[in-house]
């Protein structure tokens, strides 16, 4: 069961900028095309934006659509329930199943939605609840050391979709670039802006380009990169929510100009709250439906116990 949740592989872009001090000579920048001030524009209101944040919860729904090399299709469908409170660094997510099916050829195989499954992150510990069989009469949770968190297919957070592209946030990949081009880095890249629309990219073989909507907290609304073997863009749809630019809609798509794989994802995001008073059971074991009986492995301490008991 639990192979079936690594069959959407996804491709993680490096973190390859450096956090620096800001050193405020615009002279240095050479090689830079632009005005770096641009930069620090983008960071500073989308900064704003995100750490306005304090407390969020909604729901998620992910379709998944993906061609491997080898001609297999594969398609899901999930819901995701969330629940953060940045104030606390701590979020939960549970996971439900709606669909799955594979393709090889003309043979189509579906599965039953698989149970509920999802994580929690809280205390500096990270929770997994493992998938269950309706048959089960007691579910299985595991508390990992907070090093072994990792945003993966079985994990979730609502922050990621605030990234410039499945990377850091916007304002601190923007601003480390902003850093860099002050001291005379960033060479390859050129910044302009049209309106409320600031375009940043880069010049030479491997070819990124972020627009971000000053209009709409400095959000970066399309990402698009190109390597001359693959090819990816992420455009993101956001709405004010009481005073914040919140994501609605997002629609990731990579593939092979060879054509031998692609994956497309589209996430609709529904946010229920936002910045309202948390009950501290919003995020516990309890509301990830641990009940007493259910088993508890410490891997931290190598330690088991039933939940309630």
């Amino acid at each position: 069961m639990r192979s079936k949740l690594q069959m959407i592989v996804l491709l993680f872009l490096s973190n390859f900028f450096l956090n620096c001090e800001l050193v405020l000579n615009q002279g240095l920048a050479d090689g830079f095309q632009g005005d770096p001030l641009l930069l620090k524009l983008v960071a500073d209101q989308n900064e704003k934006n995100i750490l306005a944040i304090r407390c969020w919860q909604g729901t998620v729904e992910e379709t998944a659509k993906r061609r491997g090399i080898d001609g297999a299709k594969i398609q899901s469908r999930r819901q995701i329930d969330f629940a953060l409170d940045r104030q606390k660094d701590a979020w939960l997510w549970k996971i439900h199943w709606l669909e799955f099916s594979s393709s090889n050829g003309i043979k189509l195989l579906s599965s039953e939605p698989l149970n509920p499954e999802g994580g929690m992150i809280k205390e500096n510990a990270y929770y997994v609840l493992f998938p269950y069989s309706p048959s089960s009469k007691r579910k299985h949770f595991t508390i990992r050391p907070i090093e072994e968190y990792k945003r993966g297919r079985d994990e979730f957070t609502p922050m990621e979709f605030f990234a410039a592209d499945i990377g850091e946030a916007t304002y601190k990949r923007i601003g480390a670039l902003y850093a860099q081009a002050m001291i005379g880095g960033a060479k390859s890249w050129t910044v302009s802006r049209v309106e409320d629309i600031v375009h940043v990219s880069t010049r030479g073989e491997i070819l990124n380009h972020y627009e971000v909507d000053l209009s709409k907290g400095a959000n970066v609304v399309r990402y698009s990169a190109d390597d001359g073997r693959l090819s990816e863009e992420i455009v993101t749809e956001y709405e004010a929510i009481d005073g914040l630019w919140l994501p609605t809609r997002r629609v990731h798509k990579q593939g092979h100009f060879d054509g031998t794989a692609s994956f497309h994802l589209e996430y609709k995001m529904k946010t229920t709250g936002i910045n309202h008073s948390m009950v501290e059971s919003t995020i516990s074991l309890e509301s990830l439906g641990a009940v007493a009986g259910d088993k508890i492995t410490d891997r931290r301490d190598g330690s088991e116990r039933r939940f309630g008991q």
